[in-house]
Formats: C-alpha cells, structure tokens, sequence
C-alpha cells in the first residue's frame, strides 16, 4: 500500500474494498484486500476511527481463516456474519458522503 494510499485507509473505505473484492468472485484479489488491514497498524485518527479498524482488523482476520474464503465462506456462518459487520462498516462512508 502506498503512503498516499494507507492516509486513506480508513476504516470504512477498507470494509468497501473487502466487500467490492467479495462480489467480484476473485479470490487473489480478496487475500489482498484482507491482508492489506492486518498491515496497517495504527493508522486511524484514534477514538472510534481507531476502535472500527480494529473491528475491520479483526474481521479480516477471521475471514483469512478458511483455505479459499471465497468458496468455503459462502457456506460458513461466521464468514456471513463477518460480511455484514463488513458492510455496517462501509455504510459509515456512505452516510459520510451524502451528509455533504
């Protein structure tokens, strides 16, 4: 990740990318995605920003779980529940941009 890109790595940002590399079906492209947030140490403001990268931290850690998230996770319960704390995650984002 680029230094341009990890100071806009927020949380929710990070949770739109995992979810857009999900419904694209491309499993090398997801590893990347998941692995990118377990890189980024404390790269949020602090505060909540600090606690959801934590939480996406954490969620992407439990998907890397599985040999092939992909295959294995749309049949796994927890992968599912990861998904959509995902997407509560990325809606943050989009309720941040319409409010402007």
């Amino acid at each position: 990740m680029t230094s341009v890109e990890t100071m806009n790595a927020t949380p929710d940002r990070l949770a739109e990318r995992i979810l857009a590399a999900w419904e694209s079906g491309n499993e090398l492209l997801l590893r990347q995605e998941l692995r990118k947030t377990q890189s980024l140490g404390c790269v949020a403001a602090g505060g909540l920003d600090e606690e959801r990268l934590e939480l996406l931290q954490a969620l992407s850690r439990d998907m890397l779980r599985p040999a092939t998230p992909l295959s294995e996770g749309r049949r796994d319960p927890a992968v599912r529940r990861c998904l959509d704390l995902l997407a509560h995650l990325a809606q943050r984002h989009c309720s941040t941009i319409g409010a402007n």
